[in-house]
């Protein structure tokens, strides 16, 4: 009987070690899905940035190439009338 409560005392605190360090680990793994969370977050914001700036630079160059390519072709004209 005394070694049956021994064992099983054994076993509680060996539970209650174990059941510690689950606890711990499950918040280390919070911590660490918040911040892999925080870190996609803030990403997503910086290449939304970087498109939205992508978008305006391409229009711009767009722009700029139709004018050149209109320049080009009313100079052409020019030539060829000369």
């Amino acid at each position: 009987m005394r070694q049956d409560a021994n064992k099983q005392a054994e076993q509680k605190i060996k539970l209650e070690t174990e059941m510690q360090i689950l606890e711990k680990c499950m918040e280390d793994m919070k911590a660490v899905y918040k911040l892999n969370q925080e870190k996609l977050s803030f990403n997503y914001d910086v290449l939304f940035e970087r498109q939205q700036v992508f978008q305006k630079q391409k229009k711009g160059l767009k722009t700029k190439l139709s004018k050149d390519g209109q320049r080009l072709r009313d100079e052409l004209e020019l030539f060829k009338v000369q």
